[in-house]
Formats: structure tokens, sequence, C-alpha cells
């Protein structure tokens, strides 16, 4: 907890018993932002901090004063200000006095604002007191606002699992207690839950006035009225199982509208980005390039503020696409194998002792990562070491080539090429595996339901389903039905899926099957529930995809007027006026088409690349999506510039 001085503390404390209401609504904010700071702690800190904030301002202004400011009175006191008035009132008289009393009046700002600057930057300090003060102390309340968000974000995907575990004959409490462990897939949710299971098995409330107290405290809406009538449930008597049904099924309708309103939203994000990040740099080099002002200055200085503008540009819609996507993207926790690596060793008493031969695992696990794209799976493989393997190829090959003179020191774009099209190459197969692993994956829970419904049990079902494909999810299966022969349980089984298949989907859906699979052996409605899960946001992905298709034509198209503009206006026209003398700020230069042609083709490189960078991303929802359409649109620009512009 920051720091606050204890007589502050006491002081604060003493305000908020005296005056309980003044103090109300911060305190409503730190108990729905779950914080462990009271409201006098708070309100300590802010004075406490506000006070540091205010001397530092102080010192600071009346330094910055006391340096710049007696330096520019003085610059102004040593220039005459007769041609000025003389400039403004060509009649005045008596020029010379004006130019004094201009001096003195500027000497006595000057000894004043020197002499006093504590008082002067008395003002700029209370603005910062003031600041520092509000900022603290809405803190509470912007955490509070962020949290309703994640809880209303991942409380559908929650049900689904809660249902999944009612179905097996679990009760309310039971349920609840499960969902506060997850905390890497539900998040803020996670503590809701924990905070109710505290309330309950600590502070030995009811369950029901355990509930009440986060229904009153949470700063979710949605949450409150899920358990509002989750009490009223579970007071008359209703079946704990069919409640959290009836609520899947109208989160379920709820997310169709909001999916809706998130396609609106993509559509509007990519219209602003082709309007202003992919039409603007290239309406404004050509302005320039009209205009004249095509000084190596002016290209140089272009170029510099696009190669800042746009990348940032890039990373704010690839952030903004990313958070207004309704559903939840659910942690996957790392899995680490059991060392297998050991030395036994029989001392005295005929006691035997297990010891991890460290060098040996260490060399296991360099060679792993030397070995790791050659042996591993593509759906399996790790796409950090594998960049830096073909980080590795590029630098080797660009050395190479530069070596015995086939590449030239500046010409470096075929080697990067090359490594780029791996990359996307082996991204997009990986990506097309796990996809297919995704759509067969409802057919596979819908599968074992069944069996188990005719009496098969889920050992046996496992087996048979792995026996119906070739596929990965085929593969997988098989692998869980081997390791339960060895002994392993089935759930632990199951749940190597999340570790391997690297997948939203996968980290949502299989945790809901483990646990169905824990509590009951019967999961008939629980399987169908993750079923009917999966298809619904495989769905929603392919609708949001076809609507924002023609947007992605429209970013091709983009690319390809630029180009036909360029070649145009360079090939055509510019290069008529190459070599002639033009003048630029009252100074002679030379039109340099080649200085022109190397911009352009910096610009619609950098927004050709960025262009499928943020194209894919918003419509395959991932950030290597977008490699294959930076791929095409940069391979489109290095063509029409090497044959044609």
């Amino acid at each position: 907890m920051p720091y606050a001085p204890a007589f502050m503390r006491r002081r604060y404390a003493r305000k908020v018993v005296r005056n309980r209401k003044k103090y109300e609504e911060i305190e409503k904010a730190l108990v729905s932002a779950r914080s462990r700071i009271t409201v006098y702690e708070l309100s300590s800190m802010a004075t406490f901090y506000s006070l540091i904030a205010f001397l530092i301002t102080v010192i600071a202004v009346s330094a910055l004063i006391k340096l710049f400011f007696q330096g520019f009175v003085s610059v102004l006191l040593s220039f005459s200000f007769s041609e000025f008035i003389r400039f403004i009132l060509p009649n005045a008289r008596n020029l010379p006095q004006i130019n004094l009393n201009l001096s003195y009046y500027l000497g006595l700002v000057k000894l004043y604002t020197v002499k006093y600057s504590y008082i002067v930057s008395l003002i700029p300090g209370y603005i910062s007191y003031k600041l520092v003060k509000y900022l603290i102390l809405s803190y509470p309340f912007f955490v509070s606002s962020r949290r309703k968000g994640e809880i209303d974000l991942y409380l559908p995907h929650a049900v689904n699992m809660m249902y999944g575990m009612a179905t097996g004959g679990l009760n309310p409490v039971e349920v609840m207690k499960e969902i506060s462990k997850l905390g890497h897939l539900f998040g803020e949710l996670s503590v809701e839950f924990r905070e109710i299971i505290k309330n309950f098995e600590v502070f030995r409330n009811d369950i029901f006035t355990s509930i009440r107290f986060v229904r009153d405290t949470t700063p979710s809406k949605k949450l409150s009225a899920f358990l509002d009538s989750l009490i009223v449930v579970m007071q008359g008597g209703g079946k704990f199982s069919t409640y959290l049904k009836s609520k899947s099924e109208e989160y379920e309708e709820e997310q169709e509208i909001a999916f809706g309103e998130v396609t609106g939203l993509m559509e509007i994000l990519f219209e602003i980005y082709i309007s202003i990040f992919m039409m603007f740099p290239m309406l404004l080099l050509i302005v320039l390039v009209v205009s004249k002002f095509v000084s190596g200055n002016v290209m140089e200085g272009y170029t510099t503020l696009i190669y800042i503008i746009l990348p940032l540009a890039a990373i704010f819609m690839v952030y903004l696409a990313r958070s207004s996507l309704p559903y939840a993207r659910a942690g996957i926790m790392e899995f680490r194998e059991l060392p297998v690596l050991t030395n036994v060793l029989v001392v005295r008493n005929n006691v035997k002792r297990y010891r991890v031969s460290r060098v040996r695992k260490l060399l296991r696990r360099i060679s792993g990562f030397f070995f790791h794209p050659y042996t591993t799976p593509l759906p399996y493989i790790k796409l950090h070491i594998l960049l830096v393997h073909l980080l590795a190829y590029f630098l080797a090959g660009i050395y190479i080539l530069y070596r015995y003179g086939f590449l030239k020191e500046t010409n470096y774009i075929i080697p990067a090429f090359a490594v780029f099209l791996m990359i996307t190459l082996i991204v997009e197969l990986k990506h097309r595996i796990i996809k297919t692993a995704e759509e067969k994956l409802p057919e596979f829970f819908s599968e074992i339901a069944m069996l188990n419904e005719s009496g098969v049990s889920v050992f046996d079902g496992l087996r048979i389903v792995s026996t119906s494909g070739t596929d990965v999810l085929s593969k997988e299966f098989q692998v869980i039905s081997r390791f339960s022969e060895y002994g392993l349980p089935v759930t632990k089984s199951i749940e190597r899926l999340t570790y391997r298949i690297k997948s939203d989907i996968f980290a949502k859906a299989i945790p809901i099957a483990v646990k169905a699979l824990e509590t009951n052996s019967s999961i008939k409605d629980a399987f169908l529930t993750v079923s009917r899960y999966v298809e619904s946001e495989l769905a929603f992905r392919k609708r949001l995809r076809s609507s924002l298709m023609p947007y992605m034509a429209i970013v091709y198209m983009s690319v390809g007027v630029f180009l036909f503009v360029t070649y145009l206006l360079i090939s055509k026209f510019l290069v008529v006026f190459s070599g002639m003398n033009i003048e630029f700020m009252g100074i002679q230069t030379t039109f340099d088409v080649e200085l022109i042609r190397e911009a352009f083709m910096r610009t619609i490189y950098l927004v050709a690349f960025l262009s499928g960078i943020i194209a894919g991303n918003m419509t395959e929802f991932r950030i290597t999506g977008g490699f294959k359409h930076a791929l095409i649109l940069t391979f489109m620009c290095y063509v029409a510039f090497t044959y044609f512009i």
C-alpha cells in the first residue's frame, strides 16, 4: 500500500466518522473495486501526495521563472522598440521617450517577477495540488468501471460452466466455489464469487446474506440481476440447473444483439482507417509534389513523420478492434511435464533416493530449442522459437549475399520478403489446422453426449470418437484415450487439450467439459451446452468475417489505386520536369524525380503493410491473420516499383 503519514490517517479517520455521508460515494467505489484500502487511508494518501506535487510544482515553476523568464525579459530590454512603434504608428512622436518608458516597465516586471517568483508559482502549484488529489480520489471509480466491463464480458461463459457443473449434481455453493478458483478464465468475475465464498466460510454469514452483499456492491448491473434472481430461485426451492439453463439461453440472445452492434462498429473502424490513415498520407504527398515542396529536407521530414504516426495509429486501431469484441479471451495456463531424467542412488539401509539430473535436463531444453521447428508437428509449433530461428537465417543470408557481392548494402527486401513468406506460410497452415479442430469440436462433444446417453461410458465414448477421423483433433482424442488407459484420470487427459492446442475456444470449452466430468458421469446436457456455446461463437466469427469482406476488398483496391496514380504521376507527368530548376521558399533547387519516387515508395510500402495487418486483425481477430494480406500488398508494391514505376 502506498505510504501516508500516520497523523494524516488518524485525522481523516476522525473526519470520516464525523461526516460519513461526505465520503459515502468514495466508500462505495472502494468496495465495488474490491480494494483493500479504506476511505481514510485513500483520503490521507490523496492529501499527502497532493502536497508533495504542490511543493514540487512551486519549486520547479519558480526555478523556470528565474532561469527563462528573466532571460526573456533581458532580451526584450535589449530590443529597440522604436522601429516596431514606427511601423505600427507611422505618425508617432517622441519615440525615444516611449522606448525608454517601455524599458522601464519591463525592468519593473523583471524585478518583481523574479523577486516574488514563489508567489507567482503558487497558482500552478494549486492547480497541480487539485489535479493530483482528483486523480487519486478518482482511481477507485476507474477500477470499478473497468471491473464492470470485465464482469459483463465473462458472465455468459461462466454461466455455461456453472450449468455444466449443476447438471452434474453440484449444489450452488460448490459451483460458486469452483468458479472462484478459475481466475485465469474469468478474471474479475472470479473475484466476485470469491467474495461470496469468503463471506460464507470465513465470516460465517449465511449464503443468502453473502450473495446479497455482492449483489449490492458489485459494479455490474448484469451480475447484480443474476444474483438477485438466484436468491429468489434458491429461497423458492427452484431447480438450480434449470435456472442456469434459462440464463444461458438469455445471454446467448443478448450476445446476438451485441454481435450485431460490434459488426457495425467494425465497419466504422474500417471506414475511419481507410479514409484517414490510408488516404491522407497519399493525398498529402501529392499536394506536396504539386505545390513544388520537393526539397530533400521536406521529403525527409514527411517520411519521418509518416513512419512515426502511421505505426502508432495502427497500434491504436488494433487495440480498439480487439477491445471491442464482445467475447472474452480465456487465459491459458502453462502446462509443465514432470521431470523424467533421474538417477537412482542406493544408500545405506537400502533407502532409494531420486535425483534430477540437472545437466541432462538443461541439455534437453537446449536441444529442444534448437530442434523445435524441425521435430515439432505444425499445430504445436511455438512461434517465438520459430521467429528466433528465422531471424538467424535472415541475418546469415544477408551476410552471405553481401559478402560475395550478390546484394547491395541497402537492398535487403528480397531476403526479408523470403523470411516473412516462411513465417506467413507456417502461421497460416497452423491456423487452418487449429480452425478445423475448432469447427469439429462441437461435433465431438455431441457424439460423446449421445454415446453417454445410450449407456456408453465416457472412457469408451472417447475411444470410439477418436477413431472417427485422421485430423489433429482425432489424434488428440486418441492421445487422451491412451493416457486414460495408462491410468491418468480422464479429466486430466482432456485438460491437456488446452495446453497442446492454443486456442481461445479450446481454453473456454474444455474446462466446462472437465468440470462436468468431475461432478457426474451423466454429462449429456453439459456437453450439449458446450457444443452449442462453441457453435454460436464460431457462427459469430463467420458472420463478422463475411460482413467485413467488402472492406477487405476496398483495402486492396485502395492500394491498387495508389499504385496506379503514382505510376501516372511519376512515370508520365513528373518525368518531364526532371532536372528543371524550381524556386522553393526563395531558394533555387533542382526538381529531383528520384527523390519523389523514393518518398512515394516508402509511404506506399508502409501503408500497404500496416493496412494488411489491420485488415487481417479485424476480420480474423488475430494480428497474425494480417500477415498474408500484408505480404500480398507489399509484393504488389514491390512489383510495381521494380518494373513499372
